[in-house]
């Protein structure tokens, strides 16, 4: 009996040691700062990232991880009085004009930045090339403005790049 216990405590030692080697190598490793085009907010990310400022023409900042099929997208956009509920069902009801089996599967309060407090929204869908998506969107208002960050990947590959999107998150800092 006590070598199991000994052997359940040598495993569950393992497998936390294991993950906070991932949690430092991917927090080690955001040695990109990048800035919007706008110069409104910056964001730090992994030095195998790459700049793809042509994927929107309304998009702020454009990221992408050729190896793992990562995308991070922002969007800035002022607001006239609009709630963030509204904002939220206009975001759903804009990639449901463009894709395919939009199926929501949570919206929840979420810490954005070090400190911004916004929503969560997390969806998949179809593309225009029937590839399955998953989607991790969270949106924050300063009252002037909405910043609206897409983080998506090919749903199979989703839950493998969570943790590197949430440190990414993390570095969300506004500027102006």
């Amino acid at each position: 009996m006590k070598k199991l216990l000994f052997f359940i405590a040598f495993l569950m030692a393992i497998l936390i040691s294991g993950c906070s080697i991932q949690h430092q190598t991917v927090t080690e490793n955001l040695s990109q700062k990048i800035q919007s085009t706008d110069g409104k907010i910056s964001m730090s990310f992994p030095s195998n990232w790459i700049n793809k400022d042509n994927e929107s023409i309304v998009s702020v900042l454009s990221m992408h991880n050729i190896s793992k099929n990562e995308n991070i997208i922002v969007f800035i956009s002022s607001h006239p009085q609009e709630s963030m509920d509204h904002y939220i069902k206009s975001t759903i009801d804009s990639y449901s004009k463009t894709m395919k089996d939009v199926n929501v599967k949570s919206i929840a309060s979420a810490v954005i930045g070090k400190s911004y407090m916004g929503q969560q929204i997390i969806f998949t869908a179809t593309d225009d090339l029937n590839q399955k998506l998953k989607h991790s969107i969270y949106v924050y208002t300063d009252n002037k403005n909405f910043y609206k960050i897409d983080c998506y990947s090919l749903e199979s590959k989703f839950n493998n790049n969570i943790s590197e999107y949430e440190k990414i998150i993390e570095t969300f800092t506004i500027l102006q």
